[in-house]
């Protein structure tokens, strides 16, 4: 009797398990689509207070630059790249990768500075607000606008990604008149879309 009841235990607890299992995964994908970051077509952004104005027949400097969040320095095994890690191994390599981004434009000088993947709070950049960072060492104001926002990205299997915070900063001393963020079209439908980029224009005027 006792042997016959063993069976019917394990087969108890198994399902237990892949029912605990299935509720677990349904409860993340509700929690990531009830959170999901729903940016309108056209939204304002703040432009900070400013002195200077752009002159006729001025000559201006612009740079762009892709930071790759500071985490993506050349000892970077990032899986996307066919590696397999999603951040550095320590917070100092951030720490030390954004040192040298803001002195690489300190030495550029240019009037107008307009950064992408500017992490601000994210884990995959051990939670360092680099926005006002390079604000702080460039000496000058900026605009922001998220494009890539969520408190969970759940991939790769090797080392998830995390919660991110990520965007598009434009950094001058010039006055702006205005700034807006623009949504761009989003080629992913439910559920990747929840925990994936939102592209989108920073246009400042």
């Amino acid at each position: 009797m006792s042997n016959t009841k063993k069976p019917i235990r394990i087969g108890r607890v198994l399902l237990s398990c892949v029912l605990v299992a299935v509720l677990l995964v349904v409860g993340a994908f509700l929690a990531l689509t009830l959170t999901e970051y729903k940016p309108e077509a056209v939204e304002a952004v703040e432009t900070p207070d400013c002195d200077e104005r752009v002159k006729a027949g001025q000559s201006l400097t612009v740079v762009s630059f892709n930071t790759g969040y500071a985490a993506l320095g050349e000892d970077a095994d990032f899986f996307m790249d066919g590696g397999v890690t999603t951040r550095p191994e320590s917070a100092s390599a951030v720490e030390t990768n954004m040192e040298g981004i803001a002195s690489i434009l300190n030495d550029l000088g240019a009037d107008i500075i307009m950064l992408q993947e500017v992490d601000t709070g994210s884990r995959r950049s051990y939670g360092f607000e680099q926005a006002s960072y390079y604000g702080e060492q460039l000496g000058k104001p900026y605009m922001f606008a998220l494009n890539f926002s969520s408190t969970f990205v759940p991939y790769p299997l090797s080392g998830m990604i995390g919660r991110v915070n990520s965007g598009l900063a434009t950094y001058t001393n010039l006055c702006s008149a205005e700034a807006e963020r623009v949504q761009l079209p989003v080629p992913f439908s439910w559920p990747i879309r929840c925990f994936n980029l939102k592209r989108c224009l920073l246009i400042s005027r």
